[in-house]
C-alpha cells in the first residue's frame, strides 16, 4: 500500500519522524511505501493543505491512502473521517478539509472514527498508524468506523467573473515565491475566448501575455502563465515574485479581456 502523508507539523521538530515511527512500527513489514506530500503546510491552514494534496493525489495509484493531519487538534475531543474517493482512501479530521479538496465534485464515501483516549500527539500517531494497518490488512471501513452523515463544511475563496473580467485571489506562494491564483485555465478560456488581456496586480503594469515557460522572458522580468495544476501563477524569472511585488495569500488579482 502507498500512503502519503500531508500535515503542518514542519521539519524543525521530530513529529515527523514519530509519525513515521508509528507507521513502520505497525505495518506489515514490505507492505508499505511511505510518500511525503509536504510538512510545511502553514499551521492550522487548511486551505494550503488541500491545495497541496489536491495537486497530486490523482497521480498516485488506486488503492493509496492518503494521511491528512492539518489543525489535528481543533477541539477537545476532535472527530476523524476515513473517505473514499475515485479508489483512494484519505484519512482526516472532521475539520472541514475534505470539503475544500473535494470542492465541485460530489461527496465522499465517509465514515466518522473516534480517536482513542490518550496523550494528544502520541495516541494520535498510533490512531494514524492502526487504521493505515487496518486498511493494508483488508479490513472494512464499516468495521473501522460508522457512517458519516453531515462532514463539517468549509468554504474556500472562489473567482468570480462577468462577460469580460475575472477576479481572484492569491491562494499559495510557493518555495521559489511563485504566485498562485484561484484562477483556473479553464475558467480563464471560458470567460476570454481567445481574446486579449491585461492582468492586474497592486501597481503593476499589465502582463498582457501568456506565458508557457520561464525562459520565454529576459532574466528578472514578470511573467504570467498556468502552472501544471493549471492555476494562472504570476513569477519572475530567476526572482521572487512575492517579495518583490508584495503578494501574499489573499491579496486580489484581476484579469481584463480586451
Amino acid at each position: 500500500m502507498v500512503i502519503t502523508l500531508t500535515t503542518d507539523f514542519g521539519l524543525r521538530d521530530y513529529y515527523v519522524a514519530a509519525m513515521k515511527a508509528a507507521m513502520l512500527g505497525r505495518l506489515p513489514e514490505g507492505a508499505h511505501h511511505l510518500v511525503d506530500v509536504s510538512h510545511e503546510v502553514e499551521p492550522h491552514d487548511l486551505v494550503g493543505a488541500a491545495y497541496q494534496l489536491g495537486n497530486v493525489w490523482r497521480a498516485f495509484p488506486e488503492g493509496t491512502l492518503h494521511l491528512v493531519c492539518v489543525q489535528g487538534y481543533y477541539r477537545k475531543e476532535p472527530r476523524f473521517v476515513l473517505a473514499r474517493q475515485d479508489g483512494h482512501w484519505f484519512l482526516a479530521p472532521d475539520n472541514g478539509f475534505l470539503s475544500l479538496l473535494f470542492t465541485g465534485v460530489d461527496a465522499p464515501t465517509a465514515f466518522w472514527l473516534d480517536r482513542p483516549e490518550g496523550t494528544e500527539q502520541e495516541s494520535l500517531h498510533l490512531f494514524y498508524a492502526h487504521v493505515a494497518r487496518a486498511l493494508a490488512e483488508g479490513a472494512s471501513p464499516e468495521s473501522l468506523g460508522k457512517p458519516a452523515t453531515a462532514l463539517v463544511q468549509r468554504m474556500a475563496l472562489q473567482p468570480v467573473s462577468g462577460a469580460d473580467w475575472i477576479r481572484g485571489v492569491v491562494v499559495h506562494v510557493d518555495g521559489y515565491e511563485n504566485v498562485i491564483t484561484n484562477i483556473s485555465r479553464e475558467l480563464f478560456e471560458r470567460v476570454g475566448h481567445g481574446r486579449g488581456f491585461a492582468l492586474t496586480f497592486k501597481r503593476h503594469e499589465p502582463i498582457r501575455t501568456l506565458s508557457q515557460a520561464y525562459a520565454e522572458v529576459p532574466i528578472g522580468e514578470t511573467l504570467c502563465r498556468f502552472n501544471a495544476g493549471g492555476l494562472l501563477e504570476i513569477a519572475v524569472r530567476f526572482g521572487r515574485a512575492s517579495t518583490l511585488h508584495g503578494l501574499q495569500k489573499e491579496d486580489g488579482v484581476q484579469v481584463t479581456f480586451e
